[in-house]
């Protein structure tokens, strides 16, 4: 009687889970973007599984946007409802749009997703976190003697063979006050 009621009560706090689980697979919706091969307003989902590159798996399809070629992510909350000329903040969970702007080429690209507030604010950590990643690892390493920015115009002691003499003494200056 306890194992059949303890399995019972199992299943119904599982099954809401699941269906959630399985809600969540086309949760995201592309909403515009620069990007031709997207269609506006498709739902898909955003996978951030790959340490390499940011993926939205719509229908059929995959578009991937590599991390190091990624320029900013923000999430923006959309335009909220006015009560009378008064803006009424968006309370809960609310979609967010999560904006994009990437390298594609010489070109510079955008697109924007709308997701749940959480998933678009996980997303977009995620993305901070890689890109750096990155580009901390696509870095080259320099040498000791790099050249700083700062040497032009600052004096230090790894550019003190470039500052200029001292002015020498002019002996042959007549002093003040005299003709």
């Amino acid at each position: 009687m306890r194992r059949s009621l303890l399995i019972s009560a199992a299943l119904v706090f599982a099954l809401p889970s699941m269906r959630a689980a399985n809600a969540k697979a086309d949760n995201t919706a592309f909403v515009s973007g620069t990007i031709k091969t997207i269609p506006s307003n498709t739902k898909g989902a955003l996978d951030v599984s790959d340490p390499s590159e940011l993926r939205f798996r719509y229908a059929n399809s995959v578009y991937a946007i590599p991390y190091r070629k990624i320029s900013n992510a923000q999430v923006v909350e959309p335009a909220g409802h006015h009560l009378w000329k008064v803006p009424v903040p968006s309370m809960g969970k609310t979609p967010r749009l999560l904006s994009i702007s990437f390298r594609d080429g010489d070109a510079t690209s955008m697109v924007t997703f709308r997701a749940p507030a959480g998933e678009a604010l996980a997303v977009s950590r995620i993305i901070d976190e890689r890109r750096v990643d990155s580009k901390l690892i696509a870095a080259p390493v320099t040498s000791a003697k790099e050249i700083w920015w700062g040497d032009r115009y600052w004096r230090t002691t790894r550019n003190k063979d470039k500052w200029p003499s001292p002015p020498q003494a002019d002996t042959t200056a007549v002093p003040a006050g005299t003709k």
